[in-house]
């Protein structure tokens, strides 16, 4: 617990399907030179479900602050479940870190063209334009869809309160 509470360790919970998640524990390089950790592995990039899951986060906090409250997290909208949901608007939020193929976007697509319990699709990407023009050529014409790259997710959120 000391070493938590100077910073150098941290826990962390990767969200998992089912059940509860192992605890992940990650050291800075002050933690591990503390307990003797050397040579240490440095990474460099959080692993891919760990960046999503600080996305979801981050715009979920953003999207509170501009009065949208707080979404739920992975609510399953007919046979689609969403990043979140914000059930007064209706609006479900798919963020994208660019690790899935077209493939598998056009199956998330089709889940979402199913629902009728949905007013707006938001999709977030921090990948190219071409990945949010596949979900706005696609998406059914009654859902308002808006998506941008992660970079410009406060303009979107302006926009959508």
């Amino acid at each position: 617990m000391l070493y938590h509470e100077m910073y150098c360790i941290d826990r962390y919970f990767p969200p998992v399907d089912t059940g509860s998640s192992k605890q992940h524990l990650m050291l800075d390089k002050a933690g591990a030179k503390a307990i003797g950790i050397s040579p240490f592995y440095k990474l460099n990039k959080p692993v891919l479900r760990h960046e999503h899951h600080r996305l979801v986060t981050e715009f979920n906090i953003r999207g509170w602050e501009k009065g949208l409250g707080w979404a739920k997290l992975e609510h399953k909208i007919a046979d689609q479940v969403a990043d979140l949901y914000y059930p007064r608007k209706k609006m479900a939020v798919e963020i994208d870190t660019g690790s899935e193929s077209r493939k598998t976007l056009k199956g998330k697509i089709k889940g979402y063209n199913r629902t009728t319990d949905l007013n707006y699709l938001i999709f977030v990407t921090t990948g190219g334009q071409s990945r949010i023009d596949l979900w706005e050529d696609k998406i059914r014409s009654d859902i308002k869809f808006a998506g941008c790259q992660f970079k410009d997710v406060d303009e979107l959120l302006n926009i959508i309160k």
